[in-house]
C-alpha cells in the first residue's frame, strides 16, 4: 500500500509541475516582445535563450508556495515570471567567454555562439531590465498592495545583485584556478543558485500574506533546496571539465550524501507549516529524484 501511495504522489507532483510549466510558458511569451518586433535579431536571441526546454523549477516553486497558502497560481505568476527572466539573463552572461566560456547550453549553442557576444549581452540586459516592469504591472493587476509590490522588487533585486547571483559568479570566476574547499563551494552554491530559490519563495510568501514564522520556514526550505538542487546538477554534470563542480571537491559519493542531507534540511524546515507543506515536500522529493 505504501509503495502505491508513493507512486501516486510522484505521478501527482509530475502532473503539477507539467501543468504549471505550461502556464509559465504562456506567461513568459506575454512578458517579452515577439521575434517579429524590431530589432528582430535581439528578440530572436531572447526567445532562443528563454524558450529552450528549461525546467522552470523556480517559478513552479512560487506557484507551489501560493497553493500551499491557499492562493491561486495567477496571484504569484508575475514574480514567478520575473525570476525566470532573471535566471535566463544570468545564464546568458555566465556562458560568455569572459565568464564561464561555455559554448553550449542545454544541448545547443550558447546565446553568444548563436548570435554574437554583443547581442547576447544586450539580450541579457533586456531580460534583467524587463523583469521589474513584469513584477510591478503584473502584481498591480492582481491587486497586490503597493508595499508588498515594493518588497518583492527588493527581494528579487537583492537576489540578483552583489549580495546574490553576482557575488556568486564573481567568486566562481576568482576561484576557478584554485583548489576549492568545501566552505567556498557552499558559498558559491548559496549565492549562484539558492539565492534565486529563496527570492522566488519569499516573494510568493509576501504576496500570499504569510506570517513571519511561515516566511522564515519557507526561506530556510528554499535555501537548503537550492543547494540540494545544485548538488544534484553537479552529479548529473560531473563530466563537465570547465566548471566548478561539487564532485571535483567532494567526490561522487560524498556529493550524493550532501544532496540527501540538504534535502532533509529543506523538509525539516517546513515543520512549522504542518499539513500545508505537503506539496512543497513532494516537490523537494521530485527534484531529488530527477534525472536531468
Amino acid at each position: 500500500m505504501k509503495y502505491f501511495l508513493q507512486v501516486f504522489l510522484v505521478m501527482d507532483i509530475k502532473q503539477f509541475v507539467q501543468d504549471n510549466q505550461e502556464l509559465i510558458e504562456a506567461a513568459l511569451e506575454d512578458a517579452v516582445p515577439a521575434v517579429s518586433v524590431y530589432p528582430e535579431k535581439l528578440h530572436h536571441a531572447i526567445h532562443y535563450s528563454l524558450f529552450d526546454g528549461a525546467k522552470r523549477i523556480r517559478p513552479v516553486l512560487a506557484i507551489a508556495v501560493a497553493e500551499s497558502l491557499g492562493y491561486k497560481a495567477e496571484k504569484v505568476l508575475p514574480a514567478a515570471v520575473a525570476i525566470e527572466l532573471a535566471h535566463t539573463g544570468s545564464i546568458i552572461l555566465d556562458d560568455l567567454p569572459c565568464v564561464d566560456n561555455s559554448d553550449e547550453r542545454r544541448g545547443k549553442a550558447a546565446c553568444h555562439k548563436a548570435f554574437g557576444e554583443s547581442t547576447a549581452i544586450l539580450a541579457a540586459c533586456s531580460l534583467l531590465d524587463r523583469l521589474y516592469a513584469v513584477i510591478v504591472e503584473g502584481l498591480q493587476e492582481q491587486n497586490v498592495e503597493s508595499e508588498k509590490v515594493l518588497e518583492v522588487v527588493k527581494i528579487i533585486s537583492g537576489a540578483i545583485g552583489s549580495g546574490g547571483v553576482v557575488v556568486g559568479q564573481f567568486t566562481d570566476i576568482e576561484l576557478q584556478r584554485t583548489e576549492l574547499d568545501a566552505k567556498q563551494l557552499e558559498f558559491i552554491h548559496k549565492k549562484k543558485t539558492a539565492s534565486m530559490f529563496v527570492a522566488v519563495v519569499d516573494s510568493a510568501a509576501v504576496i500570499c500574506e504569510a506570517s513571519a514564522e511561515a516566511r522564515e520556514a519557507l526561506r530556510a526550505y528554499a535555501e537548503n533546496l537550492g543547494i540540494a538542487f545544485q548538488l544534484k546538477d553537479d552529479l548529473l554534470d560531473k563530466e563537465q571539465k570547465n566548471e566548478i563542480n561539487a564532485v571535483k571537491v567532494y567526490g561522487e559519493e560524498k556529493t550524493a550524501q550532501l544532496e540527501e542531507e540538504f534535502t532533509a534540511k529543506a523538509l525539516s524546515a517546513l515543520e512549522p507549516l504542518g499539513e500545508k507543506a505537503e506539496l512543497l515536500e513532494e516537490l523537494a522529493t521530485y527534484l531529488k529524484e530527477r534525472q536531468r
